[in-house]
């Protein structure tokens, strides 16, 4: 199974969080697990999710952004549906 990452946006883009949090809801994931870590100046939240096509991982990261990584699948479903909102 190919795994991609996709970068949502910004890492404090609050409103991009909501919105990937709506989408994931519509799609049935669960949170599985969280941490977050400061080092340096990095700072990073770390989420995994169970759902329909797999599990993936949320991450928002400084300087990196927010980025979802998955199944394939899984990852352009919720870049479609993430598309779709207002």
């Amino acid at each position: 199974m190919e795994t991609i990452c996709w970068t949502v946006g910004e890492e404090y883009d609050d409103k991009a969080l909501v919105r990937l949090g709506a989408v994931l809801r519509s799609l049935n994931y669960e949170q599985i697990d969280a941490w977050q870590g400061l080092g340096g100046s990095q700072d990073i939240r770390h989420w995994k999710l169970a759902g329909p096509d797999g599990h993936i991982t949320i991450e928002t990261e400084t300087y990196l952004g927010l980025t979802i990584e998955g199944p394939m699948h899984a990852v352009e479903q919720l870049r479609q549906r993430y598309a779709q909102l207002p």
